[in-house]
């Protein structure tokens, strides 16, 4: 969160043994931290294999990229991760004992295609509130927390399906969402 929201352009002297860029995106020198991404990555992206950790508003306000698949590596989706790409319209998620943080999909109002595969175990606040695009989302049996307000505001959201056992729902997770017709419940919610 230390760099701004858009930014165009980075560079990192050839002998860093700290960071590295690679086609327009800061990582950690070995890999495993996405840090920023810069307003030249547009359309589709793959977070590559080696990353655990997008940090905290690392394509925040991107409104050039409409897809982002997100590998098995990945251990968190840091908050404000991909808060307000306007043009983001599909997001795969495969999780390995994944965590979404807080806000991290937040005012992504084109999003109308989201895949969460097993691994991703958290959902935190807000994690996709005022995503009003999106019309169905469906909780993988992984998933053990939804946190408050984490759909709030999908104005488009028709139908839920939550796989989850021994899950919890947080207060309002699915509040002001006036167009669901249809929940289902897996397996159990404990709370």
């Amino acid at each position: 969160a230390a760099l701004p929201d858009y930014v165009e352009q980075i560079e990192v002297d050839a002998g860093s043994v700290y960071f590295k860029v690679i086609d327009g995106v800061l990582f950690t020198y070995d890999g495993r931290e996405l840090i920023k991404a810069t307003a030249s990555i547009r359309g589709f992206y793959s977070i590559p294999s080696t990353v655990e950790n997008i940090h905290v508003g690392a394509f925040e306000g991107n409104d050039g990229i409409t897809q982002i698949d997100i590998p098995s590596s990945v251990r968190c989706i840091s908050a404000f991760a991909f808060l307000g790409c306007k043009g983001l319209k599909t997001v795969r998620i495969s999780g390995n004992w994944l965590e979404i943080g807080y806000e991290s999909f937040f005012a992504c109002e084109s999003l109308t295609t989201l895949e969460l595969n097993n691994g991703v175990r958290k959902i935190c606040e807000n994690a996709f509130e005022d995503c009003s695009s999106l019309s169905s989302v469906v909780i993988p049996s992984t998933v053990n927390l939804i946190e408050y307000a984490a759909f709030s505001q999908c104005r488009e959201l028709k139908t839920v399906r939550i796989f989850g056992s021994d899950l919890e729902i947080g207060r309002y997770a699915f509040m002001r969402c006036p167009n669901i017709r249809e929940i289902e419940l897996k397996n159990g919610v404990r709370v």
